[in-house]
């Protein structure tokens, strides 16, 4: 049996290393599909990824034009002063300043109507806690008006309310959570009125530990816009805007 046991063992044997080569082919023919799978979805994936930034950039030259003769608001500060949730009823006085820029490129005035500043508490559904009305008031070309507006605690907060005991939990936590918006009518010279809104999103008003005055701030400097850069692959290009760079300036108070 030894002599029949050794041929046959020898058989398999030399039929096994002859299909070697054979094997190795396939393995190596199966990773190389699988890298040009690999790459071709590379590939795809950056050609896509070009296509989505080309596209907004194409978006962002035909919505500039529009932006640059609209005017722009941005809240420079949140003051809360005499936060007391413990009287009868919620009390708070709320001091903002906003800053009115006039369109960029635009040599006409702007004139303002219908404003309202409206301060919510971002906890509770956005209830509106104060609101007041702004003065109208015509702003130069080329020019940077601060507004300045003092809000009063809207009645009907008892001390028990749920939003008393939320706010003062928020305060004693050290962070009030608001939401500030401005709404309102804009002009240029004699054209038609058109909608005027900004909502400056949730504000975190910082509260020293014991203190019922709180201050939310922004480093806001009013200057124009001289070019606005955006990424386009790997280089960075501006749109530069040919227009004089000389503003002014106005402060008004408001108070309701």
């Amino acid at each position: 049996m030894a002599p029949f046991i050794n041929v046959k063992s020898m058989a398999y044997f030399i039929n096994v290393k002859s299909m070697s080569p054979f094997i190795n082919f396939k393995s190596i023919s199966i990773m190389l599909d699988n890298v040009k799978y690999l790459i071709f979805n590379i590939c795809t994936l950056f050609s896509y990824a070009l296509f989505c930034i080309a596209y907004l950039a194409v978006l962002s030259l035909l919505i500039l034009p529009l932006q640059l003769h609209t005017p722009n608001v941005d809240l420079n500060s949140v003051t809360i002063t005499s936060l007391n949730t413990e009287a009868d009823s919620l009390t708070a006085t709320f001091d903002l300043t906003f800053i009115f820029h006039s369109p960029i490129n635009n040599n006409r005035t702007v004139s303002y109507s219908d404003l309202e500043a409206r301060v919510s508490w971002s906890e509770k559904d956005n209830i509106t806690l104060a609101s007041t009305t702004l003065s109208s008031f015509t702003q130069e070309a080329k020019s940077v008006t601060v507004i300045r507006a003092k809000l009063t605690m809207a009645d009907g907060f008892s001390n028990n309310s749920d939003v008393a005991i939320g706010i003062g939990a928020e305060r004693d936590s050290g962070s009030l959570k608001i939401d500030v918006s401005l709404s309102g009518l804009f002009t240029l010279r004699d054209d038609d009125w058109e909608i005027l809104i900004f909502d400056f999103g949730r504000l975190f008003v910082k509260f020293p530990a014991g203190s019922n005055n709180g201050r939310w701030t922004t480093k806001v400097v009013p200057r124009p816009v001289l070019m606005r850069p955006f990424m386009i692959g790997f280089g960075t290009f501006g749109i530069y805007l040919p227009f004089d760079c000389t503003f002014t300036s106005n402060v008004f108070s408001i108070s309701d």
